[in-house]
C-alpha cells in the first residue's frame, strides 16, 4: 500500500509539471511567432542602413567610429555579453557564457571590460575579475528601438574614451526554430564593405557626406544593437519553446511508465488477496 501511495504522488507530482512546461511551451509560441516576426522586418534595414554607410563613408572616412584604433589585442575591449533574464531555455545561456569565457580567459583582467545585458549572464559573469561597465536586465519584456538607442548610445559614449580600440558583441543569433548560433561580431568601430562589382564608387551627396555621417554613422550603430536585442530574443524563445516541447514529452512518458508500474503493483496485490481468498476457503472445508 505505501508503494501504490507513492506512485500515485509520483504521477500527480509529475502531471503537475507537465500542465506547467505545457502552458510555459504554448506561451512561447505565441511570443515566438511575434519575435520573429520583429527580427525578419529589421534584418533587411539594419543591413541596407551598413551598405548605405559603407557606400557614404568610403575609404578616407575620418568618424571616429568608422577609424580602426589599433590591431586586435591592443588596447582595451568593450565586451557586450547578451544573455536572458530567466533559465528553462535549454542551452540558450549556456552557449553564450561558453563563448564569453573563451574570450574573458584569453584576456588580461584589465584589458577587458564588461557591458551584462540579461540576469544569466550577471549571474555567470559577475563574479570574474574584469570590471563592470553596465548591466542591463528585463528589458526584453517590451523590448524598443528607444531602449536600444539607450544602450548603443552608452556603448558609444564608452567607446569615446580613447583606451578603447573595439567594442565586441556575444549573442545568439536566431538561424530557426530549430537552429541557433552563437555569435561573437565587433561593433565598434563599424566595418567598410566592400563596394559590389560593376557599382561605381564615386557619388554626389547633398549635404556633405561629412554631415550625413554625423547623422549616419549614429543611427547603424543603434539599428545594429536593435538587431542583435532582437536576435537574442527571438532566439531565446525559440529554445524556449524545444525546452518546453521536450520536457512536456518526457513528463508524458514518465507518466505512462508510472501508470503501469503502479496497475501492475494493484494488479499483483489484488491477485494476493484472492489467492489469500481462495486458500482461506480451501483451510475451511
Amino acid at each position: 500500500m505505501a508503494r501504490t501511495r507513492e506512485l500515485r504522488q509520483r504521477i500527480k507530482g509529475v502531471k503537475n509539471i507537465e500542465k506547467i512546461t505545457k502552458a510555459m511551451k504554448l506561451v512561447a509560441v505565441v511570443k515566438m511567432k511575434k519575435a520573429q516576426e520583429a527580427i525578419l522586418r529589421a534584418r533587411p534595414y539594419a543591413y541596407k542602413i551598413k551598405q548605405i554607410l559603407s557606400e557614404v563613408s568610403g575609404p578616407a572616412a575620418a568618424h571616429p567610429l568608422l577609424q580602426s584604433r589599433g590591431a586586435e589585442g591592443e588596447g582595451r575591449t568593450l565586451l557586450v555579453v547578451v544573455a536572458a533574464d530567466k533559465g528553462l531555455c535549454g542551452s540558450f545561456n549556456t552557449n553564450v557564457i561558453r563563448r564569453a569565457s573563451q574570450f574573458l580567459r584569453a584576456a588580461a583582467p584589465q584589458s577587458v571590460e564588461l557591458v551584462l545585458i540579461g540576469k544569466k549572464a550577471r549571474t555567470a559573469l559577475a563574479r570574474l575579475r574584469f570590471p563592470i561597465f553596465r548591466e542591463y536586465a528585463g528589458i526584453f519584456r517590451e523590448l524598443s528601438f528607444e531602449l536600444a538607442s539607450a544602450i548603443g548610445d552608452d556603448l558609444v559614449r564608452r567607446y569615446e574614451q580613447p583606451e578603447f580600440t573595439r567594442v565586441v558583441v556575444i549573442y545568439n543569433e536566431f538561424k530557426s526554430v530549430l537552429q541557433q548560433r552563437v555569435v561573437e561580431e565587433t561593433l565598434l568601430p563599424l566595418a567598410s564593405e566592400e563596394e559590389p562589382k560593376g557599382r561605381s564608387s564615386e557619388h554626389l551627396f547633398e549635404p556633405a557626406a561629412d554631415q550625413i555621417l554625423e547623422v549616419l554613422v549614429p543611427r547603424t550603430v543603434r539599428m545594429q544593437v536593435f538587431r542583435i536585442l532582437l536576435e537574442s530574443n527571438a532566439a531565446e524563445l525559440a529554445a524556449r519553446f524545444l525546452a518546453m516541447s521536450a520536457a512536456t514529452k518526457s513528463a508524458g512518458e514518465m507518466i505512462e511508465k508510472l501508470t503501469m508500474k503502479l496497475n501492475r503493483l494493484r494488479q499483483a496485490g489484488i491477485t494476493t488477496e484472492i489467492l489469500e481468498v481462495v486458500s482461506g476457503a480451501e483451510a475451511l472445508r
